[in-house]
């Protein structure tokens, strides 16, 4: 029986931690390792708490093995590795068949609606004018487009946001999990592919994609919404980086001229 308490208590004293903000340990317990995430607030605790609830035994992710205060417990599995720079064709249809599965789960936290994906847009495209990213034309532009394209109704849905190689992993099995427990939430349904096709999908890995996923309505959704989709993706990805004073890479400037100009 594992017990939640001595794993958390066996965190290092002078551990500090490894991830972008040094609050993910790899603690070692009778003989075994876990991962161990310490979030800011047990409010944000228990929101991982009920996601990763709802996605457990769904086999996308390594197993949830409890919260204890502000400590999410995971199972943590050894040798695994991150997806393959490109990744390969296997690894591809396991994608595409996970977020069918994620797709299919409505009731992540905290939950998205019309108002608060409208309202990102806007404080995004808003943040990229006053950082002088956009210029008024194209603050101006990106926001009439957005109002013309949005799509009625928004797919909104269980998502995995952060997908990304070092989000990904494979197990010594060859098993593709999503290990970023973090990323579940209810959001914009395929925003991560968006993110994806713009930075590192080919366009031969996207119909790999959505023939494992298996949903042809779905794939549709995305085709006729695609400007939509890209437009609010790259709109958020760039101010989310802008925000943190990081680079706007070349691919992103150009997705976001793309989206906004045709």
């Amino acid at each position: 029986m594992i017990h939640i308490e001595d794993i958390v208590a066996a965190i290092p004293p002078a551990n500090e931690g490894i991830g972008r903000r040094k609050n993910i340990h790899l603690v070692q317990y009778r003989s075994k390792t876990y991962k161990v995430r310490m979030c800011e607030t047990i409010e944000k605790a228990q929101v991982l708490e009920h996601n990763l609830a709802c996605v457990k035994n769904s086999g996308i992710t390594p197993e949830f093995l409890g919260r204890l205060s502000q400590y999410i417990v995971m199972e943590w599995i050894p040798q695994s590795q991150n997806l393959s720079i490109p990744p390969s064709d296997e690894q591809i249809k396991q994608i595409g068949k996970a977020f069918r599965t994620v797709h299919s789960i409505s009731h992540l936290l905290p939950k998205s609606t019309f108002e608060t994906i409208s309202q990102s847009f806007i404080d995004a495209a808003d943040h990229l004018y006053l950082s002088n990213v956009l210029d008024k034309k194209a603050f101006d532009n990106a926001n009439a487009l957005f109002r013309s394209i949005t799509p009625n109704p928004l797919h909104v849905s269980g998502e995995y946001l952060n997908f990304s190689h070092k989000n990904t992993i494979q197990t010594p099995q060859g098993i593709v999990l999503l290990s970023d427990e973090e990323s579940f939430c209810s959001s914009l349904t395929h925003t991560p592919l968006t993110k994806a096709v713009i930075s590192w999908f080919s366009a031969d890995q996207e119909r790999l994609y959505w023939k494992s996923y298996d949903n042809p309505s779905e794939e549709e959704y995305f085709q006729k919404n695609r400007q939509f989709l890209f437009l609010y993706t790259a709109i958020l990805w760039a101010a989310q980086r802008s925000k943190r004073d990081l680079e706007i890479s070349p691919y992103l400037h150009r997705a976001l001229n793309d989206a906004i100009t045709h």
